[in-house]
């Protein structure tokens, strides 16, 4: 930009010496100081910024073209079901497609919009035996609840039946002929996939932000031996919404039982539901199927500085 100068004449004016103002090649002095001819010149620096960024910005611009390459595979949609509590769960399966635990997706739906992605988290990753991944959404924002609307017209057109909004789930082939594309971009990763890499983890979820929790839950119901790894892994799930413990209780039922049978005593659940209301509604509300909730879901908050000075728990 020029606001950096150097000099150019160093050899003629070296910096701290006397100048010979008279031009002669000699001149008496008592000063220990070089004698020179000419005045300082100054001169822009060249920039040499390009040299310290051509690597990186060669590889992010590679990186770049390649996602915006992979942007174009469509996605099929296998199927999908509306829950009560304002969420939608999406089974969707991509050519090549693979993801870890912990990771998310930037999801892009053509018959809402061409230019927006939202990001989601990863609640189920592909595997051999299944190459299907699985998105939830709250359908609180604009962009969420025109998705669920779409869905639900999709549903109606499969089906020529007026469902619930709640109440759809469908595995349909005709689904994917209808006009319904999306696309994925990732995945990206995110500090959530090293939880299996220390030998005591505390999780901890708030609503919907169990999801990234669920992809590991999943995992571990295919992949048991990661357990042998750690020495304890504690999950604190805090959530006001009722209905969104019943949305991944098959999944919480599931997965405890099958790493008690194999691991015991090294993964511990903690779910606190913090809607105003008394243990009546909780009990009413989870009827006989959700006898695993029932006896785990406690009111209130939970007390940290007591879990966290108890070595015990750890």
């Amino acid at each position: 930009s020029g606001q950096l100068k150097e000099q150019t004449n160093l050899f003629s004016h070296q910096p701290g010496c006397n100048m010979n103002k008279n031009g002669s090649n000699y001149i008496y002095s008592t000063s220990s100081k070089v004698l020179c001819t000419e005045d300082p010149i100054f001169a822009s620096q060249t920039s040499a910024t390009w040299k310290w960024i051509l690597a990186g910005l060669t590889i992010y611009i590679i990186d770049l073209s390649f996602r915006f390459y992979k942007r174009k595979d469509p996605v099929q949609l296998l199927d999908f079901q509306i829950y009560k509590c304002d969420m939608i769960s999406l089974s969707l399966q991509k050519r090549d497609f693979t993801a870890k635990p912990g990771q998310f997706v930037y999801l892009q739906c053509l018959e809402i919009s061409g230019l927006e992605w939202h990001p989601f988290s990863i609640s189920k990753c592909p595997s051999l035996e299944d190459t299907s991944f699985t998105l939830h959404l709250r359908t609180h924002g604009d962009w969420a609840d025109k998705l669920r609307h779409h869905l639900f017209c999709v549903a109606s057109k499969i089906t020529g039946k007026k469902y619930a909004f709640n109440k759809i789930r469908l595995k349909d082939t005709d689904l994917v002929s209808l006009n319904c594309k999306f696309f994925i971009d990732g995945p990206y990763s995110s500090s959530f996939e090293e939880v299996l890499h220390y030998s005591v983890s505390i999780c901890v979820a708030g609503g919907i932000g169990f999801t990234p929790f669920a992809s590991v839950l999943s995992y571990l119901r295919i992949d048991v031996k990661s357990l042998e790894k750690i020495k304890r892994l504690h999950f604190f799930w805090v959530c006001r919404d009722l209905e969104l413990y019943k949305c991944f209780s098959t999944l919480l039922y599931e997965t405890f039982e099958q790493v008690r049978n194999s691991s015991p005593d090294k993964f511990e659940f903690h779910l606190y539901f913090t809607q105003q209301g008394s243990w009546d509604i909780i009990k009413d509300a989870l009827v006989e199927s959700y006898q695993f909730l029932k006896q785990r879901i406690k009111l209130g908050k939970h007390c940290w500085n007591f879990f966290i000075r108890t070595e015990d728990h750890l």
